[in-house]
């Protein structure tokens, strides 16, 4: 799997990662198979805490085989999709 990183993120991670995921997972347990990989993902969220809800603070898109789409929670993810992270899209 392909996951690229927007800043601020890119910061800790570099641009773009290659992990290998061996089975299909949530987009929460994807989250924090990267926290384990890069622990100071979770300074992103209010004071580490990773009972917050991160996807207010955290957008999740992937170009999956067969579609785009900003990703929920409960979305599995596979090995053969592509993931951008970055933060939320705001503006007036």
């Amino acid at each position: 799997m392909k996951i690229r990183f927007y800043a601020p993120f890119n910061t800790l991670t570099g641009d773009i990662v290659e992990l290998s995921v061996y089975k299909e997972m949530t987009l929460r347990e994807f989250y924090r198979l990267l926290a384990d990989r890069f622990p100071g993902l979770l300074d992103f969220l209010p004071d580490g805490n990773e009972n917050i809800d991160l996807f207010e603070k955290i957008l999740f898109v992937a170009n999956k085989a067969d579609s785009g789409k900003i990703l929920a929670k409960t979305d599995v993810i596979r090995d053969d999709d592509f993931i951008e992270i970055m933060p939320p899209i705001t503006g007036g």
